[in-house]
């Protein structure tokens, strides 16, 4: 059975959340271990006797993000100041145990992308994520 990092609660299935956790044998698995090892002459169990917990830690995963080539804004130069379309831009998250996590539409809005030089110029530009932009994910993710 899954408990609290000090063993005095117990969860009610094993965690996923990050922090640290404490593991203990139930009797199902005392059962388990009787009836994998046998009962032989040379043993004697008393279920008082079996015991056993550890702990147990999940750590943050280290994840990539990165803005997906699939979708891409594409606008008519007009010499103006060209804003970002947040939905023309898909965000891709990573971990590095290869999970692809989703953040939530509607996560990011114009002011969490930036633009490399100001598109007025008919050229490709670079679009990326603000600090701001990368802490509301950060943020979405944790909920």
């Amino acid at each position: 059975d899954w408990y609290s990092e000090d063993g005095s609660t117990k969860l009610n299935g094993a965690p996923t959340i990050v922090g640290n956790y404490t593991i203990k044998l139930n009797s199902t698995g005392i059962a388990n271990i009787k009836a994998h090892n046998g009962n032989s002459n040379n043993v004697n169990w008393t279920d008082d006797a079996i015991t056993g917990s550890a702990n147990y830690e999940i750590t943050k995963a280290a994840a990539t993000i990165s803005l997906t080539e699939e979708k891409k804004q594409t606008s008519t130069w007009t010499g103006d100041v060209i804003p970002v379309n947040p939905a023309d831009f898909v965000q891709t998250i990573i971990t590095d145990n290869g999970q692809t996590l989703n953040v939530p539409v509607g996560t990011l809005v114009v002011g969490d992308y930036k633009v490399t030089r100001s598109p007025v110029v008919q050229v490709t530009y670079k679009v990326s994520l603000t600090h701001t932009g990368i802490e509301k994910m950060k943020r979405a993710l944790q909920a």
